[in-house]
């Protein structure tokens, strides 16, 4: 069972355990999806854990997608790790970031405890430790962690004890997502590449208002993608234009997440923990160059992409050469109406999002 403390086994590390244990069993096809994951009892048992432990560790592949648990109807499972789209060089550090904060967030991980090692964060997720120690920076730079060394890295906050900045030049966009969520009507007008960041953000907020931490009553999402038409300029292959596999591929990374979204909302509301939900999703022939979030008629955040040359590797683990935007570690500005010098920016922004909304389309493909 979980050892007390005393130089035992850290509670948050045996969860960590646990959730790299399942997903194994789930990947190699021992729990396929559709399939019921043995109960909590039998899983305390079979582990040498306490039921808290099992639950923790379920709570963690609920918010990142692999299973749904429904009272009385134990634990599904939704998916495996290989039918998710793999994700981007540039874009696996996001998830590692979003899959901690959820971690934290449950309770896997409270303030004070001990995160795994950059070694055992790299086998679990199956990355290099570069891209750990990124996601590390990442959620250092948001004050929710400290890292020392020598020392390892401590929990220092959870989303819910962080407070958004009241203004400045450089912004976090989780914290203010955090912070917007707290609002009884929570409405989000977002423009974005593929909705990746949107995903993440949204099961953070789910988990929070299913623990409790916030109540929202509404909540209101209008999330404008981009048209990924032969026409789209992004996302090409440097030595084949016409080569279409990256365009394909950023169009089902958008599908899925835009989909996981609906469904996490959806939860919210099968759930009754929201009384009034709106989701809306539609396409535009503008290209994105920076994104855009208005969150509750009263925030902007903004942030430029960043076009590059890179290698990706693709499903079938070919590698190819792509022009790519990168929206990650980008710089992210924030304007706020509580600020009458930024009164204009924000509602010029709000013109520009209804405007564009007006003229998009429903998308082509919704599943």
């Amino acid at each position: 069972m979980d050892e007390g403390p005393g130089g035992e086994r850290p509670a948050g590390r045996e969860v960590a355990r646990l959730v790299t244990s399942l997903l194994h069993l789930i990947d190699t096809g021992a729990y396929p999806p559709g399939s019921v994951l043995p109960p909590q009892r039998r899983l305390a048992e079979e582990y040498g854990v306490s039921r808290d432990t099992v639950q923790r560790a379920l709570h963690t592949l609920t918010a990142e997608g692999y299973v749904e648990s429904r009272q009385g109807g134990g634990t599904r499972v939704l998916r495996t790790p290989r039918t998710s789209t793999p994700a981007p060089a540039g874009r696996t550090a996001e998830q590692v970031v979003t899959a901690l904060l959820s971690r934290i967030v449950d309770g896997t991980y409270p303030p004070g405890a001990m995160l795994p090692t950059q070694r055992e964060l790299a086998g679990e997720f199956g990355i290099s430790r570069d891209t750990i120690q990124r996601a590390l920076r990442e959620l250092n730079s948001q004050g929710y962690v400290e890292s020392r060394q020598g020392s390892g890295t401590r929990v220092l906050a959870t989303p819910a004890t962080r407070r958004a900045p009241s203004g400045g030049r450089f912004a976090q966009l989780g914290t203010h997502i955090s912070a917007a969520f707290t609002s009884p009507t929570v409405t989000l007008d977002v423009f974005t590449l593929t909705s990746e960041s949107l995903d993440t953000h949204i099961r953070l907020q789910m988990e929070r208002t299913r623990l409790g931490e916030i109540r929202p009553e509404s909540i209101s999402v209008r999330l404008l993608l981009p048209r990924t038409d032969g026409d789209f300029k992004l996302a090409r292959a440097v030595h084949d234009p016409e080569d279409r596999r990256m365009l394909d591929r950023l169009r089902q990374i958008a599908i899925r997440h835009t989909e996981s979204i609906r469904h996490a909302l959806r939860r919210l509301e099968v759930e009754r923990l929201v009384s009034e939900l709106r989701f809306e999703c539609r396409e535009s022939p503008v290209v994105p160059m920076q994104k855009l979030y208005l969150l509750n008629s009263t925030e902007l955040i903004t942030g430029y992409y960043r076009v590059v040359r890179r290698p990706v590797l693709l499903d079938d683990y070919e590698e190819i050469e792509v022009y790519d935007a990168l929206g990650f570690e980008a710089a992210l500005h924030h304007h706020s109406t509580a600020d009458p010098q930024q009164l204009t920016i924000v509602n010029k922004a709000k013109q520009w999002f209804d405007h564009t909304w007006a003229n998009a389309a429903p998308p082509r493909v919704s599943s």
